[in-house]
């Protein structure tokens, strides 16, 4: 777990150098400005996918889990809801503790898709859809659930740059506080299990 906790640590300088340096907006600048623009509907709609997605899949994943009487399945569920309460607060801290405005707030000729006035760092909805990748890529190693989820999770962390919503260092950042906090809620969940599993039966089976 140790390894893992150190990557945000490391990450902080490097954010706060590109928010400090200006390196953030450039780098915004060029992916709106070279944007295809005929695929702006898409990426809106991607972009919409994350709150319903998120919600939708702990929600199904619950219910299998009750119809197939599926104890990993309700797990996993748990783990989700667990690390989406976890990263929101985590998510809704820092917005209002750094209080760093959205980028068309700083620089008004910058196009975006949409407007929201609540701070922009992190992304909320990278950081959520990173839970759900995450947790799922954990729990089902051997299938391509993960890979499918991730691929998703990624399309939503750059659908937020190519309509203007966030700078890169809020996606990155958001990135790796639903990796990390799904990480740890996933190693407490397994570290649980074996704890009290009865002898003879694998965690990862119960």
């Amino acid at each position: 777990m140790k390894k893992f906790l150190i990557l945000p640590v490391l990450l902080i300088p490097v954010i706060c150098s590109a928010q400090s340096h200006g390196i953030d907006m450039t780098l915004l600048k060029d992916i709106v400005i070279n944007r295809p623009q005929s695929l702006d509907h898409l990426f809106l709609l991607i972009t919409k996918t994350a709150k319903p997605i998120v919600v939708l899949s702990f929600i199904i994943i619950f219910i299998l889990g009750l119809i197939k009487k599926n104890r990993k399945l309700k797990l996993t569920s748990i783990q989700i809801v667990g690390g989406l309460i976890i990263t929101t607060i985590i998510v809704v801290l820092l917005k209002h503790s750094v209080g760093r405005p959205r980028p068309y707030i700083t620089d008004p000729t910058l196009w975006h898709a949409a407007s929201k006035s609540n701070p922009s760092f992190p992304s909320g909805h990278t950081a959520v859809t990173f839970v759900v990748a995450t947790i799922l890529s954990l729990n089902y190693r051997k299938n391509y659930i993960g890979i499918i989820f991730f691929a998703w999770a990624i399309l939503v962390a750059f659908s937020r740059l190519d309509l203007g919503m966030h700078y890169p260092s809020d996606v990155i950042a958001g990135a790796f506080i639903g990796f990390i906090i799904s990480w740890i809620v996933y190693t407490i969940f397994l570290r649980i299990r074996k704890k009290y599993a009865s002898p003879g039966i694998k965690p990862n089976s119960i």
